[in-house]
Parts: structure tokens; C-alpha cells; sequence
């Protein structure tokens, strides 16, 4: 199933996402999944804080999932540190954690000289991870990503070789979000005074699968929550918050 969906909001692209998978069937090895998932989401003030919302509401209903969830996040996204079982994105991007690059600076030199540069490009995967990985999960979800200046926004485009939607998917969201915000402040303070000031723009989403586990989560020693019992109560949540969110957010 190839998709390339239009979504409204990041909302949209969990719920349009996660029910995608739930109408595949299950594969040779029980997962469902779509394969690829493609969605530009426009770009709302206020963003983070709606999905930090909507991570408040889930975890009333699924503390142990988004429990699990959160902490393999942090780990990603805030650590300075990979672990053995998972690269730190924030880290590799930084040149914090397997590299003595810091990206970070460099896209800003090459900004503040060529803002409408096509070549503002940062990668979290690197090659050796296909030798080095201690487990099949230790290739970094997310891949790599783009910044592009176009009519005054600031556009981000990310590229996942996975993403397992309801375990991980809003914080996937969240956390790429605040590192769009994040450049965009950045990038205003070094603009070139032929360049005016933009704000963050679209976000394009490139996931080669989108999936969800027959199992979801560990809860116990050799203990998980199946995909059934949990896969149709999350979207109904979702498709909850959204409507009480107001229909477009």
C-alpha cells in the first residue's frame, strides 16, 4: 500500500495513520503496517502544546504505553549519549554521541551566508550502524533531515525508515517539531538583511512503513499488551481529542 495522505494537522497524521494500519492485514510476522507513508503537515502556532495535550489525555487511558514511549524519546531526542540500545539523535546531530561534527553549526554558517540554500542537510544515520548494531532497532528510526526557506517559512522535511505509530508517533511529532522551532529562532537571529523574517513552515514526512506491533508493549516480565486490545481504544481517543480539539486542529 503506497500513501501519500493530506493532512490538516499532526493530529490528522496520527489518526489517519494509526487506522491505516489497523485496515492492513497482518504480516508474515504480525505486524501491520503501511509501506511507505508520505504527509506534508501544515505548520499551526501552538503546536507542541496541542500534542503535549494529547499526550496527557492518552496517558490517562495508556500510562504504561506512553510511559514507554516517553522514555525511548527522551533517549532519542534529549540525550546528549546514545545507549546500547539506542543512538541519541539529538546527539549525533549535535556531534555529541559518534561524531565530532556538530551539524547544528554548521547549517547555521552555511544559513547565515545562503539562506535559500538547498543544501541545508543533517543526517542521524550513520553508516556503520549496519555493522555496529547491537540489536535490528539500533538503526536510528529517523534518518536524516532538510530545512528550506520557501515564502517566508521555514520548511522541514524528515525521513523515517520506521515508525511505529502509536508507541512513538506523537513524540516523534513533538520533539521534530521543537527542533523546527528551535533552527527557525536560530536562523532569524543570522539571516542575511536581504532575507526577511520567516517563521516554521511545513512539515513533510517521509516514513518508508508507518506500523503497529501484534504486541505493543512490554508490561511485565515476558508480558505485553496485544495490538487488538489496544489499537482500536487509541484512536478512538484520538479521534475524541480531536473533535473536542475543534475538527481542523
Amino acid at each position: 500500500m503506497v500513501s501519500n495522505v493530506a493532512v490538516r494537522s499532526e493530529l490528522e497524521y496520527l489518526h489517519v495513520g494509526a487506522q491505516m494500519c489497523m485496515d492492513t492485514r497482518s504480516g508474515h510476522d504480525g505486524i501491520k503496517q503501511v509501506a511507505p507513508f508520505m504527509a506534508s503537515i501544515p505548520y499551526r502556532n501552538g503546536v507542541v502544546d496541542k500534542l503535549n495535550s494529547l499526550v496527557s489525555t492518552l496517558e490517562e487511558e495508556f500510562p504504561d504505553l506512553v510511559h514507554y514511549g516517553r522514555k525511548r524519546a527522551a533517549k532519542a531526542y534529549q540525550s546528549a549519549k546514545g545507549s546500547i540500545t539506542k543512538p541519541s539523535y539529538s546527539g549525533r546531530i549535535a556531534g555529541t554521541d559518534g561524531q565530532n561534527v556538530n551539524q547544528l553549526d554548521a547549517l547555521a554558517n552555511i544559513f547565515s551566508k545562503e539562506a535559500h540554500s538547498g543544501g541545508l542537510s543533517f543526517s542521524v544515520f550513520l553508516p556503520r550502524d549496519l555493522i555496529d548494531r547491537q540489536r535490528p532497532g539500533y538503526v536510528p528510526c529517523l534518518l536524516s533531515g532538510t530545512y528550506l526557506l520557501e515564502n517566508d517559512e521555514l520548511h522541514m522535511s524528515v525521513h523515517f525508515r520506521s515508525q511505529s505509530i502509536i508507541e512513538f508517533g506523537v513524540f516523534d511529532l513533538i520533539n521534530i517539531r521543537i527542533m523546527q522551532e528551535e533552527m527557525t529562532r536560530r536562523f532569524n537571529k543570522i539571516r542575511p538583511a536581504s532575507v526577511k523574517e520567516f517563521q516554521p513552515g511545513a512539515l513533510n514526512v517521509l516514513a518508508s512503513r508507518i506500523f503497529v506491533h501484534r504486541r505493543v508493549m512490554k508490561i511485565g516480565n515476558n508480558k505485553f499488551s496485544k495490538r487488538d486490545d489496544v489499537l482500536p481504544s487509541w484512536i478512538d481517543t484520538v479521534s475524541r481529542f480531536r473533535l473536542e480539539a475543534g475538527m481542523h486542529t
